[in-house]
């Protein structure tokens, strides 16, 4: 069922047009419509749809009928940056999968990355099956209302299950208690009711318990907390409240925004009279919701929806709207999920329930699911799946004993020669040192960052108004190359070989110009366009390396790119090889692929979540290729803003609790304005402007989540003049990135730039270090 929720999960719903039978399965089925009506999770499907696509073959592939509704969608918004365009699967009204096409309803909910399963329906007293996996039986939802969105599940649980929470709780009941914001949780005249905790392993059906409850709202079981089970004596409350913490979408120690998404509350009792939950916006007109109170008793709220007791029944409501519920992010939180619990008058009620969050439980980085489920052949036939680490030491360390149970001995033995003849040509522990880097930033950085397509990467072919011209900038300068130079002890290629350097046909080198930098420009322009219509993420252009020569030998060690190296592209200009030297990618799926090039082909790749390389030793003579860089304007890393993005101070904040609004705002100033930005891209006036205007808050000397300062960014794109205005205003040449361990600004203009190159000089005549990764 996590599978459901991809790491970035996109849902598409399906409702029928011929009526309740026909929409769950009955015996009655429409005629197949000549295309398919898309709507969002929290559009009315009562009104007229937004994006119609045509019906695909019934024999066709399920991911192309998939692209066709991105393609759709975005062209809604081409360039708002709207990166939750990505959709993941077809799913039946209770969430069960479709990927059999011919099995397609006439309309269909689409739900996107990052947004979790939401039951989307905007007719109150609906009934449908849901069947759980984890369990034999189907059940019953009917919806009770949509402010919040709340359904009622009879006969969730039977009286043994019941029963037996009941008497695990007893021992343990303790006056409740309620935590207000900046203060310990303490016992509150507004609940005078007992609370226990159960735990897995308190119950022997708690785990499956969980599971049913997983199949039922369609979020992985690890994102539950404990249960709470409840008991009010008669006369005994809890006035209205909400069950979602403010402090979650305020505070930083909670950036990864794991609010209570959803509440399961089970009744473990019948109470003959009173007991009821109560909604005070359930049955009120959206009209008239400024007019309800925001805090009160049950009996304050008269014209309120209340949910009478039921032994064995589940009520779910979401603390989130539709279009506010996101995976690992930040919640739109819905203030008509406010509820209570009515005084008992005649019998005790027992309850308990579980409280879902948009994220991992443990507040730890979620680890990266799938974008979307693909059944692949070999699973289908019962194969084991190529991954990480089989082709070379990757997210585990040679000492690693684990890492013999997976890598191929022959590759293993290629990765020992390679190591051995690092540490020849350098310093054993720089070698050391970088390696313990690379393989940290691939098993810790792709959790952490936003993915924009399903798979991760994909081949196409180089823009035809590019290439004509990049052929020929080829072959009139490749007898021009000189060697890259690569820092002391780097891993990633093995660059020491003798007799096989890994040369560059600059773009900017000065030997090379106008031509250079006019086709650089080109080539930045041409692919972005390609890649922006990929991912749907409006991009700037970070670096274009020129042509780089691989040689016979070399090997590229599996490794992600550092930001802001995050949307990519490779282009293989010139070849001559005896066999195909494969791209290997791990996709969002944890599949590892093997991409083959030829000249003129283009791999598009999401160079900041995607582990590539080539890990295999190439066996030619030269192997050409183009690397060009973007970054999104949009923010990238999970629950943060943009890196390059100097914060503003943040407004206070008002609780929802008191009748506030409390909806995320990101802090900080447009990218485009930002010192890093204006650095980056050779904006001295505007840079000299910024920095005068705002002397207090010093925004040349900011640094971001990399400790990239903006003389980093101005080293290195080669920018001498902006260089020059960042060190007059007090700009420290020595400082490296990575907190100490990266590069100075020195060593990056020298690891991207000629080795003759302006900047360089200056920095040298400055007395500047030269610091790379250590």
């Amino acid at each position: 069922m996590a599978r459901l929720h991809a790491a970035l999960v996109a849902v598409l719903l399906c409702a029928a047009l011929g009526g309740a039978d026909a929409f769950f399965g009955g015996s009655k089925k429409p005629k197949a419509s000549a295309n398919i009506e898309v709507y969002r999770i929290w559009e009315v499907m009562s009104e007229p749809a937004k994006v119609t696509i045509p019906r695909p073959d019934a024999n066709g592939d399920i991911d192309d009928f998939l692209d066709s509704i991105e393609r759709e969608l975005r062209k809604q918004d081409p360039h708002g940056g709207d990166w939750r365009t990505a959709v993941n699967m077809v799913v039946a009204r209770d969430g069960s999968e479709i990927d059999i096409l011919s099995e397609l309803p006439e309309k269909v909910f689409v739900l996107c990355m990052g947004e979790s399963y939401f039951f989307p329906t905007d007719k109150v007293g609906e009934k449908f099956n849901v069947k759980l996996s984890h369990s034999t039986k189907k059940v019953e939802v009917e919806v009770l209302s949509n402010t919040p969105q709340l359904l009622l599940v009879k006969d969730f649980m039977s009286a043994e299950e019941t029963d037996a929470i009941i008497n695990a709780a007893k021992p343990k009941m303790e006056r409740s208690t309620v935590e207000e914001p900046g203060k310990k949780a303490a016992q509150h005249q507004d609940r005078t009711s007992s609370t226990a905790w159960i735990r897995e392993n308190d119950l022997g059906f708690m785990t499956t318990l969980k599971e049913r409850v997983q199949d039922l709202v369609k979020v992985p079981k690890e994102w539950s907390e404990d249960m709470q089970v409840i008991h009010y004596a008669p006369y005994q409350h809890y006035k209205v409240h909400h069950d979602y913490i403010t402090a979650y979408n305020d505070d930083p120690r909670w950036a990864e925004g794991y609010n209570r998404m959803i509440t399961v509350l089970f009744y473990l009792t019948t109470v003959d009279e009173g007991g009821e939950t109560v909604f005070p916006y359930g049955n009120i007109p959206k009209e008239l919701h400024h007019k309800v109170p925001k805090g009160g008793a049950c009996e304050d709220f008269k014209d309120a929806l209340k949910v009478p007791t039921g032994k064995g029944n589940a009520v779910i409501f979401y603390h989130t709207t539709s279009k506010g519920q996101q995976e690992n992010q930040f919640l739109e939180l819905d203030p008509t999920s406010l509820h209570g619990g009515c005084d008992p008058i005649r019998g005790d009620k027992w309850a308990a329930n579980f409280w879902i969050r948009n994220g991992p439980i443990n507040h730890g980085v979620a680890k990266p699911r799938p974008r979307r489920r693909m059944i692949h052949e070999a699973e289908k036939k019962g194969e084991k799946l190529p991954g990480v680490d089989e082709s070379w030491p990757t997210q585990r360390f040679r000492s690693d004993p684990d890492l013999l149970k997976t890598i191929q001995q022959s590759q293993l033995k290629n990765y020992d020669e390679f190591i051995e003849g690092c540490e020849k040509a350098y310093n054993p522990a720089k070698c050391k040192s970088t390696e313990s880097i690379r393989i940290d930033l691939n098993a810790k950085q792709p959790a952490q960052m936003v993915n924009y397509t399903r798979y991760g990467f994909k081949k196409t072919r180089v823009p035809a108004d590019i290439w004509p011209d990049l052929q020929k900038f080829w072959q009139d300068n490749k007898n021009k190359q000189r060697t890259e130079p690569w820092p002391v002890g780097n891993t990633f290629t093995n660059h020491w070989i003798e007799g096989a350097t890994i040369d560059m046909v600059n773009l900017e080198h000065e030997h090379l110009q106008p031509m250079g930098k006019v086709l650089r420009q080109r080539i930045w322009d041409s692919v972005k366009d390609v890649l922006e219509q990929w991912t749907g993420m409006r991009l700037r252009p970070v670096s274009c390396y020129g042509i780089r020569i691989y040689r016979t030998g070399h090997i590229l060690a599996p490794h992600v790119d550092r930001q802001p190296l995050v949307t990519s592209a490779i282009i293989n200009v010139d070849q001559d090889v005896d066999e195909d030297w494969p791209l290997e990618v791990i996709g969002h799926d944890g599949v590892a692929y093997n991409v083959t090039m030829e000249a003129g082909d283009l791999v598009l790749y999401e160079s900041h979540s995607i582990i590539h390389g080539r890990p295999y030793p190439m066996k030619g003579r030269h192997f050409a290729n183009v690397f060009v860089h973007f970054e999104p304007y949009s923010p990238y890393i999970r629950g943060k803003p943009h890196p390059n993005v100097q914060a503003k101070p943040k407004p206070k904040s008002t609780s929802v609790n008191k009748g506030g609004e409390n909806k995320l705002q990101h802090a900080g100033t447009d990218l485009e304005s930002s010192a890093h930005y204006l650095a980056g891209s050779g904006q001295v006036a505007k840079l000299e402007a910024l920095i005068v205007s705002m002397p207090k808050d010093k925004v040349h000397l900011q640094k971001d989540v990399n400790d990239w300062a903006p003389i980093h960014e101005a080293a290195r794109g080669g920018h001498l003049d902006v260089v020059k205005v960042l060190v007059k205003h007090g700009a420290p040449v020595h400082e490296r990135t990575n907190g100490g361990q990266g590069w100075s600004p020195l060593g990056l203009a020298k690891n991207h730039l000629p080795g003759d190159h302006p900047v360089i000089q200056y920095f040298e005549e400055l007395g500047a270090p030269d610091y790379g990764v250590v």
